[in-house]
């Protein structure tokens, strides 16, 4: 059966299409995932479906009786009650029948006391007992079938898995953040289990523990779900639809994201093919056409007459749209952008704890590890354990309680920040990015910002009515023209739709330099980690986080086979024959030895190219010096001494990082 049919909605703002002749259907039952750029009209697709507004054309037709549930980005909810009471008024039907019940149960306690103190019954007694039993027994069965027993459970379980413990129960609404009333608007739209779920972005503000909880009760969830999301993981785990919003129309297909993203590939194919052999089709008519004109004869000229009624008819075929474009990222170097490698030691952090009153709040102990170049270290952990506080550690906004860290020689850093905090509010777009490059010139800065899909008028906004993904792109544009050789990463992906995010994931994979980044998105930690880090306070066997050297899949699967939940629901080493132990930790020592060596004599022949091609143009240089053109030539000498300044400083760096290496 259908749960939810759009037929042809179209919806303008002035002469802009944002949405136009929008036609998919959703079976009951299905797990459908809607995608497409920001802007591209997913939202308000949603609100239309909602009757929140109108469309401009077209009409949603819902399954009959179905009761339709979304969560928006901006829940709305009574502030001034508390975490527990907001989530369990979900329930109120269940509260209502527990009042019903109650009731009956004092008249049939009151009945059999009235009994109790009469010797002799009569039918109307009997009767009036028999309605009561009868009530009993219909609100009882009512009640189970609806969930009564298991609805306090259900709610508890909810709010601690999505990221709320019994201590915050008692919490006011008004107190909690904006992700907090995010995530509490989930946990009240699920429990109350509408007929169709519309979730717009549900994985904001979740951590990786919560997002697998989440994915788990939605596979379960026997109704229709419609997700709006850029988290293409969570995509591949929950759905078996996908429509895409592109260009004003809508695409469906079926499979999760990655089905989605094959069949798009071979469909696009498809469709310029038969495009192009349509076309070239039309233009041999067309000539047979002009030279039938051309002959005169009657005859010739009805041939021709008829040929062009035939191709008036023909069902043209669309030309596939262009595909939405794209941000062009690349870290390094350039022609312009020199970056000069770090030493093989990047970063050592020894002994490092934070904690926040009051309490106080311990977020790590005694945390340490290194970092070597080349490294994608990626840390994770439930909200609140101190990952982004780490990073600002790290980049010396806040100090540690105990312990040290230090980097290695010849790094630089390049920062991302989650909450972009490092933009000027009352800059333009323009500015913003001149302000921190003023070598540039204007062309070069709007060629820069280009590249960002900063056009036009779009350089002349103000950075303050910039949404949450034009201002991750344009902190992301100042980190690219850094000269850094290390990224450290809080949440990059936060705002950024799937182009983007892909157009990040491919920069960062060609990226030489080494990368520490806070992120929930697992697609992403998937395509780039070498190694993870999860801090979790947890895990007390091995003090509070675990540091493993592969990447996340490999981990994923680590976990599965040796990590085992506590009575106190905290995760713990399983207990394993001590010799299979032995085995298996030796065959991971080995491997982790073997690629390790493999990384560095790969980066050792890079560094000793890199250093013939130096002494080389060194050499040149000096035999250019003595040329008695060149000699003469005051601007010219001075422009070779200073090449050869520049290389022999990039030669001294490089000979350092060669003769580091350590085999």
């Amino acid at each position: 059966m259908i749960a939810l049919n759009c037929e042809n909605i179209s919806f303008s703002i002035g002469a802009k299409d944002i949405l136009k002749d929008v036609s998919f259907y959703v079976e009951e039952g299905d797990k459908a995932g809607i995608i497409g750029v920001n802007g591209a009209g997913k939202t308000t697709l949603f609100r239309i479906i909602t009757g929140e507004i109108n469309s401009t054309g077209g009409n949603v037709s819902i399954m009959k009786n179905a009761s339709v549930g979304v969560l928006r980005q901006d829940p709305a909810l009574n502030e001034n009650e508390t975490v527990y009471n907001s989530v369990i008024n979900v329930f109120n039907y269940l509260k209502n029948l527990e009042i019903k019940i109650g009731s009956v149960e004092k008249q049939l306690a009151d009945y059999n006391a009235e009994v109790h103190e009469k010797t002799d019954g009569d039918n109307v007694g009997l009767e009036y007992l028999q309605k009561l039993l009868d009530s009993h027994s219909k609100l009882i069965s009512e009640y189970t079938d609806r969930g009564g027993y298991e609805y306090e459970g259900k709610t508890k379980s909810a709010l601690e898995s999505l990221g709320f413990p019994p201590e915050s129960w008692e919490q006011k609404i008004i107190t909690l953040s904006g992700g907090q009333k995010t995530r509490l608007g989930l946990i009240k739209l699920i429990l109350a289990e509408p007929d169709i779920l519309l979730l717009d972005e549900p994985t904001n503000h979740v951590d990786i523990s919560s997002l697998e909880w989440l994915e788990n009760y939605l596979k379960n969830y026997k109704k229709t779900v419609i997700i709006i999301s850029h988290d293409r993981y969570f995509l591949d785990n929950i759905t078996n639809k996908i429509i895409e919003l592109e260009n004003t129309k809508a695409y469906s297909f079926k499979g999760n994201y990655t089905d989605f993203v094959n069949k798009k590939a071979e469909n696009r194919e498809i469709r310029q093919h038969q495009y192009d052999l349509q076309q070239r089709e039309i233009e041999r008519i067309e000539a047979m056409i002009t030279r039938l004109k051309q002959w005169g004869r009657e005859k010739l000229v009805k041939q021709a007459f008829s040929k062009q009624k035939m191709l008036d008819r023909m069902e043209k075929i669309d030309k596939p749209g262009k595909f939405p474009d794209k941000i062009k990222l690349a870290f390094g170097e350039t022609k312009t952008n020199k970056v000069l490698e770090s030493g093989n030691d990047v970063l050592s952090v020894i002994e490092l704890s934070k904690s926040f009153p009051p309490n106080p709040k311990i977020l790590f102990e005694n945390l340490s590890f290194e970092v070597k170049k080349r490294d994608n270290l990626f840390i994770i952990g439930p909200n609140g354990s101190g990952k982004s506080t780490l990073l600002k550690i790290l980049t010396e906004q806040l100090p540690p309680d105990r312990g040290r860290f230090y980097f290695g020689y010849n790094v630089k850093i390049g920062y991302y920040d989650q909450e972009n905090q490092d933009l000027d509010d009352d800059n333009t777009v323009l500015d913003e990015l001149w302000d921190d490059y003023d070598d540039m010139n204007r062309t070069e800065v709007r060629n820069a910002l280009a590249a960002f899909l900063f056009r036009n008028d779009d350089v002349e906004k103000k950075v303050s009515v910039l949404s949450g993904g034009e201002r991750a792109r344009l902190t992301i544009a100042k980190l690219i023209l850094r000269k850094s050789n290390v990224l450290i990463l809080d949440e990059p992906t936060n705002h950024l739709d799937i182009n983007s995010r892909e157009a990040l994931e491919a920069a960062l994979l060609n990226f030489k330099g080494t990368i520490i980044a806070v992120s929930h998105d697992r697609y992403f930690i998937k395509k780039l980690a070498t190694r993870i880090l999860e801090i979790n306070p947890g895990y007390s066997n091995s003090g509070g986080y675990i540091d493993y050297k592969d990447g996340y899949e490999e981990y994923l699967n680590y976990k599965r086979n040796y990590l085992n939940p506590l009575s106190d629901g905290g995760p713990s080493l399983q207990e394993i024959n001590p010799e299979k132990e032995q085995k298996i930790l030796e065959q991971e020592r080995q491997r982790q030895l073997k690629k390790k060596q493999e990384q560095l004599e790969k980066e050792k022949k890079s560094t000793e190219l890199e250093i013939k091609k130096a002494e080389k143009r060194i050499a040149e240089l000096d035999y250019m010096i003595k040329d008695d053109e060149v000699e003469a030539d005051y601007v010219k000498l001075n422009e070779i001494y200073e090449e050869k300044n520049i290389l022999e400083e990039k030669l001294e760096t490089l000979y350092e990082v060669y003769y580091g290496y350590d085999f």
